[in-house]
């Protein structure tokens, strides 16, 4: 979230169309690392904070404005609230501030709020997703403020960091903790939708004590306790619960080098959209670097990348009936790209094995299990790619007794079986109160008074679970 270790790491720009004609902002809008230019008035926003004496915020300049908002990394002390002891001890933590405004006179960003405090509220309860500490809303300025722990690298600033050892292990590790996490927001009908490298919040645990070793072993494989690795999905303002009435949502979401397809062609998505960000994610991993780089702001460009590596794009697709039908007009830029192909069918094995120059060397020797993975995340027609539910069965997450020196139930396997009768449980509780907090029949065409409304009731409701959550660990 706040881990910014290359000038390669860049927020999502407006992008061109697959004709290029839109043209993306001036790069003097952004700052060295891609991100917006934060002004005064942005930093005056975390004033209210200060004034309560329990904040204590770092350098500005290391601040990261995005679309959806601004985070800042600082210090809380705050105390523990517990129903059994009247005696609290100040604590002070690391924390990463996320504040967010004009949702009081933009319908537009009340919406996004909305839907953003519904998922947040579904989640709050479930192992891959950021831990949500505090939420403020402050009707004076007009800001909300979410409060959550300081997590030090994401998988864009890890995949990079040649100090750090990855192994398949690993990788598998941090893939199913992700896989986990997106199976659950789809069961609730939820996509993401801008699932990328930096919103996927990795802490790096090192050491040999036992607290070091707990979910190291059974989470990322080690037995040694010296690394682990807890993925924490984060960044949920473009997320939103789908409707089954609804025939039209945003088109452009996701940052461009992790946008799938039917994005880049301007079709309709869903669930399959974030499993290819994901699957993007994984090839990131594996190679140390972005997989799908190309030109930002140019999609053109970025659908010549896709299938450069990934090799031609069917025009069946094409065709009544199938996926991209609604995008028939451009079959004949994607015949036209399919014609310069260096090479006829996929290069995907052999990209991501390849080194890159500016990158820590890739991982070698990667098992043919978590390439056919990959590829199975990687499918041109979202009807074809895989869930994440069907992802989890996959033999990469469940070697077999003795392969690889397998001699006992593998950490991993046992991880996913685990989380998976626990989102179940937690499934069948957020299902049963579903109608009291449903919001997706909102839309921009909602009058801004009522989704005011949703946001007090929403800001009231998160407050209160997080609340009750804090004392249930006091």
């Amino acid at each position: 979230m706040l881990t910014v270790n290359s000038a390669d790491d860049v927020t999502m720009m407006p992008s061109a169309s697959i004709d290029g004609s839109l043209a993306p902002l001036r790069t003097d809008d952004y700052g060295p690392l891609g991100y917006l230019r934060l002004s005064e008035d942005d930093l005056a926003l975390f004033s209210e904070l200060d004034h309560t004496g329990e904040f204590v915020f770092d350098d500005p300049s290391q601040a990261i404005k995005g679309a959806g908002g601004i985070v800042r990394r600082g210090k809380w002390n705050y105390t523990p609230a517990s129903a059994n002891d009247d005696d609290h001890t100040p604590t002070e933590i690391t924390v990463a501030v996320k504040v967010i405004r004009g949702f009081t006179t933009n319908p537009n960003i009340a919406l996004r709020l909305c839907r953003e405090l519904s998922t947040w509220l579904d989640l709050l309860r479930v192992d891959s997703f950021v831990e949500l500490l505090d939420v403020r809303l402050s009707r004076l300025s007009g800001t909300i403020f979410y409060v959550m722990p300081f997590v030090p690298y994401t998988v864009r600033s890890l995949s990079r960091d040649d100090s750090i050892v990855l192994t398949e292990q690993a990788v598998r590790s941090i893939v199913a903790q992700v896989l986990l996490g997106i199976r659950f927001m789809h069961k609730r009908s939820i996509l993401h939708r801008d699932l990328w490298s930096a919103n996927i919040l990795v802490d790096v645990v090192r050491g040999t004590s036992e607290a070091a070793t707990t979910r190291a072993d059974e989470t990322s494989g080690n037995t040694d306790g010296r690394v682990e690795f807890r993925v924490s999905i984060c960044d949920f303002g473009m997320s939103r619960m789908t409707c089954p009435s609804e025939k039209f949502m945003t088109r452009g979401v996701v940052a461009q080098w992790y946008r799938a397809p039917e994005l880049l062609l301007d079709v309709g998505y869903g669930p399959a959209s974030d499993m290819w960000s994901l699957g993007a994610v994984f090839g990131e991993l594996l190679r140390r670097d972005v997989l799908f780089a190309a030109a930002v702001g140019d999609q053109y460009a970025q659908t010549e990348q896709l299938l450069t590596i990934l090799g031609p794009m069917p025009l069946s697709l094409f065709e009544p009936g199938k996926a991209f039908a609604s995008s028939s007009k451009r079959a004949s830029v994607i015949q036209h790209l399919n014609q310069q192909l260096a090479s006829p069918s996929s290069i995907l094995r052999e990209y991501v094995s390849s080194a890159s120059v500016s990158s820590p060397p890739s991982l070698k020797g990667v098992s043919k299990e978590a390439f056919d993975l990959l590829e199975q995340m990687l499918q041109f027609d979202p009807d074809q790619r895989c869930t994440a539910e069907g992802a989890l069965t996959h033999p990469w997450f469940h070697p077999r007794r003795g392969d690889k020196g397998q001699n006992g139930p593998d950490p991993i396997t046992v991880y996913i079986q685990e989380q998976l009768a626990a989102q179940d449980r937690e499934l069948i509780t957020l299902n049963s109160r579903q109608a009291a907090l449903d919001v997706a029949t909102l839309s921009v065409n909602t009058p801004l008074k009522e989704l005011d409304a949703n946001i007090d009731r929403l800001v009231k409701e998160l407050s209160q679970q997080v609340q009750t959550m804090r004392e249930a660990v006091s």
